[in-house]
């Protein structure tokens, strides 16, 4: 009785679940070896030199001379304020100097009297002393005014902002009437010459040493990485990037916004070409699932370049490495999974 019991326990095992037959089917695909890789972006035209212009002195703005666009020369007028209280301040350190003249006058003519007195002993040596104290200070005294009026003649002067260089007006912001403060920014003077395409890669590309982009007109111009921020933008996360565009013509404008081509880095990995859906950004970097075994095993990788359908990644996958397409957020490390045939 007891043999027959256990005999009877052994063949339970028949009525377990397979979890190889619960596993479930997944669709797999081979990746593609990439074919010349390109990236492409679209970047906004800028002066190699842009000024910011403001005023030296506080006032009301009583004209503008030029608009937003506007190509001005070094030295045109540009911007003019209400210069009558900068006026009555001139005349009054004028004033204040020719008194402090008026002083100094009378201060010298006094220790010349005391000197001579002094050589006939008509005056003891301290009068002489006090004397030349108050010549002194006649002097610092006409010394200050005069360099009161010098400021004064300098303030009037910066009630007309002129160009600091040629080239075009951008961002013009002044309004007549409008009150400003020294230092405020107004507009901004790109400088006529060099030209830039300033672009912002997203965080995964490393900015191009060389590029190109074609003018308004078609022809195709060479570009050089000149300066990359230091930092990722805290706003787009993007990283800033300045093309000098290898060009004499001055014909492009700044903010014309053009699309740059890049070709792929000489020091990228081989590239592969992947469905979008195989990739899987759950965890702290991108992964794919690579089936092998009969189970779903993650593997890094590193996005190049992605559009709607496909992906170009770079990590160490094969030709014959099997790569899960769909479904990837459901999988976990080590999952049994069954492959779907084509």
């Amino acid at each position: 009785l007891v043999l027959a019991l256990l005999l009877s326990g052994c063949g339970s095992d028949d009525s377990a679940p397979d979890s190889a037959i619960d596993a479930p089917f997944v669709r797999t695909t081979e990746p593609l070896p990439s074919q010349a890789r390109t990236m492409s972006f679209s970047g906004e035209v800028r002066a190699r030199y842009e000024t910011p212009i403001s005023f030296q002195v506080d006032g009301r703005i009583e004209r503008r001379e030029v608009d937003d666009g506007d190509v001005v020369s070094r030295g045109d007028a540009l911007l003019r304020l209400d210069d009558r209280d900068l006026r009555e301040n001139l005349q009054a350190a004028e004033a204040e100097m020719e008194a402090a003249e008026s002083t100094l006058a009378l201060a010298s003519s006094d220790l010349e009297r005391d000197e001579r007195l002094f050589q006939d002993q008509h005056v003891s040596q301290q009068t002489v002393d006090r004397t030349v104290l108050r010549e002194r200070e006649a002097r610092s005294r006409l010394n200050a005014a005069a360099a009161r009026v010098e400021l004064a003649r300098n303030a009037l002067g910066y009630a007309t902002l002129e160009s600091p260089a040629d080239g075009i007006i951008i961002e013009m912001r002044a309004q007549p009437g409008q009150v400003v403060g020294a230092g405020e920014p107004l507009a901004v003077i790109a400088h006529r010459g060099a030209r830039e395409l300033e672009l912002h890669f997203p965080d995964w590309v490393v900015p191009p040493e060389h590029g190109s982009l074609r003018d308004p007109e078609g022809e195709e111009l060479s570009l050089v990485l000149r300066e990359v921020s230091g930092a990722l933008s805290r706003q787009s996360r993007t990283l800033r990037g300045r093309y000098r565009i290898e060009t004499n013509d001055d014909a492009l404008r700044p903010g014309q916004v053009l699309r740059a081509e890049f070709g792929a880095g000489e020091t990228t990995e081989s590239a592969w070409r992947l469905p979008v859906s195989a990739l899987d950004e759950r965890g702290e970097g991108v992964v794919v699932w690579q089936f092998r075994d009969g189970r779903a095993e993650p593997l890094p990788i590193e996005v190049l370049e992605i559009n709607r359908r496909t992906a170009e990644v770079s990590g160490e996958l094969g030709a014959d490495t099997r790569i899960i397409a769909m479904g990837t957020h459901l999988l976990e490390p080590g999952m049994a999974v069954r492959e779907l045939g084509e």
